[in-house]
């Protein structure tokens, strides 16, 4: 059963499971979640432990169905020989989601191991940064003004 992410919910979507270990290169199962609609919304990824001897980038792709052809929305590398568990946030291009199809329905996050023995623990979601309010705010009074 998928489930559907919009961005005015402050529901998230987990890409990848927690605790999830890897040693080579994977490709998860993407994830319903409409990319046009995540104008808001952030790809977090946490980092819980990493081996220095390897390299890693981590490639956020979008598709109009789960089984077709998945473009790049996002991507980052992370930094050669930092072992320190982090946490970080991406920007989702929304914009970039509709530029490529406008009927992009699913998300799915893309792992790239290379270098000498390889390791890494992670999870990964889409949810909203802590106090986001969306794509309209309320200003002074009880106008709704949008940026």
């Amino acid at each position: 059963m998928s489930k559907a992410l919009y961005d005015a919910e402050a529901a998230s979507a987990l890409l990848v499971p927690s605790g999830t270990t890897i040693t080579a290169s994977t490709t998860y199962a993407g994830v319903k979640c409409s990319p046009p609609l995540l104008a808001t919304s952030m790809w977090h990824l946490d980092i819980s432990a990493i081996n220095s001897n390897g390299t890693y980038a981590f490639i956020l792709e979008c598709s109009p169905s789960l089984g077709g052809v998945y473009s790049v929305l996002t991507q980052t590398a992370w930094p050669v020989a930092e072992t320190s568990a982090r946490q970080f946030m991406v920007g989702i291009p929304a914009s970039l989601a509709r530029q490529l199809d406008a009927t992009h329905l699913y998300l799915r996050v893309r792992a790239v191991l290379g270098g000498g023995s390889p390791s890494c623990t992670f999870t990964s979601w889409i949810g909203k940064p802590a106090g986001a309010v969306g794509t309209g705010s309320r200003g002074r009074g009880d106008a709704l003004s949008v940026p």
